[in-house]
């Protein structure tokens, strides 16, 4: 884009005062000093946006869009429409960059390749020790066309992702319906674009893990999962796509369906059948061609009944846990 800078940044946020300064000052400290901030502030009411016009009044690279509030796709895509770089680079509030990021992503880039990096993740303050490689070894990632990794597993953090501006305006931004996955909903369907990845094997950025997060929902997180593979199913053309996209569709149902027996017999077996019942109805709605979600639902026909196998098939201690976390509310 002719007269723009190489990158505008994108940095959607909602009420966080006490975070975006850092967010800010991490762009900031970037070794590659050719770009613009369009900080999206979706609707703060604690003064947030206050924080950025010091920032902005100090360093004309910044600029702040204030917007009613949407969501953060909706906050995204406000960004998207005002940038005028190259490429576009991901960034939230309470996410940090290391200062060689872009520096060392930009040799990847070009107008049709989507380049990340791995990641650092903090929960609740507390730097942890590992990556967010999601298990894979260092430099293990797929590289080029990506489509049949990425359909099993989002192994792009959003917080590290540079993505060519045309392409993310021709093919629509993010999704705002969606709320967990979003990013995962637009790699896919830029892979399915003959978009191409690549990656820098270190970390360049930190991300912030908090407890009560969208991420940290399990049952949302896989009922989403299934509502992006069946939108994705409708996007393909060729069969091979539709097959593949229809075998991972089925297993996300099979987890959820999985996931919700589990969080069942965890409220049988501690005398809560009414909720019992419900996650019961759910998993059958999930994947009702499941026998063993029908039989659940069975059950729930006599509660006493479904109290004792619910004892006598308790949940292992890590399920149990996940059931807990999966009730924590965004």
């Amino acid at each position: 884009m002719t007269g723009g800078p190489t990158f505008s940044v994108l940095l959607p946020f909602f009420n966080e005062r006490e975070l975006v300064g850092t967010a800010i000052e991490s762009v900031q400290a970037q070794t590659y000093e050719d770009w613009e901030l369009l900080a999206v502030d979706d609707g703060s009411t604690d003064g947030s946006g206050e924080i950025v016009t010091r920032y902005a009044a100090d360093d004309p690279r910044i600029r702040l869009i204030p917007r009613p509030n949407g969501g953060l796709s909706a906050a995204r895509n406000t960004g998207i429409a005002a940038a005028n770089g190259r490429y576009c680079a991901l960034i939230d509030a309470d996410d940090i960059w290391l200062p060689e990021k872009l520096e060392r992503q930009l040799p990847l880039l070009d107008d049709r390749t989507v380049v990340f990096s791995e990641a650092r993740a903090t929960e609740d303050g507390r730097t942890d020790p590992y990556s967010m490689r999601l298990h894979r070894a260092a430099g293990d990632y797929p590289r080029g066309d990506v489509f049949a990794e990425l359909l099993r597993q989002n192994f792009v953090p959003s917080l590290t992702a540079v993505v060519p501006l045309d392409l993310l305006r021709k093919h629509g931004g993010f999704d705002e319906r969606l709320r967990i996955s979003p990013d995962w909903d637009l790699w896919l369907r830029l892979t399915v674009a003959g978009a191409r990845f690549d990656y820098v094997p270190d970390p360049l950025a930190v991300y912030a893990v908090r407890s009560g997060s969208l991420s940290s929902d399990y049952e949302a997180v896989y009922g989403e999962s299934i509502v992006v593979l069946r939108l994705l199913q409708r996007a393909v053309s060729g069969r091979a796509e539709r097959d593949a996209v229809g075998r991972q569709l089925a297993v996300a149902r099979r987890e959820l369906e999985v996931f919700l027996r589990k969080l069942a017999w965890a409220a049988a077996a501690g005398g809560d059948t009414r909720s019992a019942r419900r996650d019961l109805l759910a998993s059958a709605r999930a994947n009702p061609s499941s026998s063993r979600a029908i039989a659940g639902v069975a059950l729930t026909l006599a509660p006493p009944v479904l109290r004792w196998y619910a004892n006598r098939h308790p949940p292992a201690s890590s399920e149990a846990e996940l059931a807990s976390l999966s009730r924590t509310q965004p």
